[in-house]
């Protein structure tokens, strides 16, 4: 069975996350390997623990593994989250006192949205 891409962060995030520092403890990794019938090499996502052998691996941090890491308030400011009728999700720090976003990241996979936010904090704080 495939997972929802979108319940997972994209490669492409997974592997900025990396880049920025910020290796997280996930359930599920990208796994870089060889199909022989296709005779090229493939990402796909699996569970950590069923990965035997050497392989190229990228945590793929899920919707509540990237939640966890971010903190509630940065200063006066609010993590926020919201689904727009887009069908895209936006997140970020929004002053309660005006109702203006202080960084917002707006992506249709949540998770990349998330990782986006991940990064910004990192180089915030």
């Amino acid at each position: 069975m495939t997972p929802n891409p979108d319940n997972y962060c994209s490669l492409e995030l997974s592997q900025r996350l990396v880049d920025a520092g910020i290796v997280l403890e996930t359930e599920k990794v990208w796994v870089h390997y060889y199909v022989p019938s296709k005779k090229e090499w493939r990402w796909v996502i699996y569970y950590k623990k069923d990965i035997t052998g050497t392989f190229k691996t990228i945590p793929a941090p899920n919707l509540s593994e990237l939640w966890r890491e971010l903190p509630g308030r940065i200063d006066n400011l609010r993590l926020t989250a919201m689904r727009m009728s887009k069908g895209t999700t936006i997140v970020g720090y929004i002053n309660p006192a005006d109702m203006c976003w202080v960084c917002k990241f707006d992506e249709y996979n949540p998770c990349d949205a998330l990782a986006e936010l991940c990064i910004w904090v990192e180089g915030e704080i």
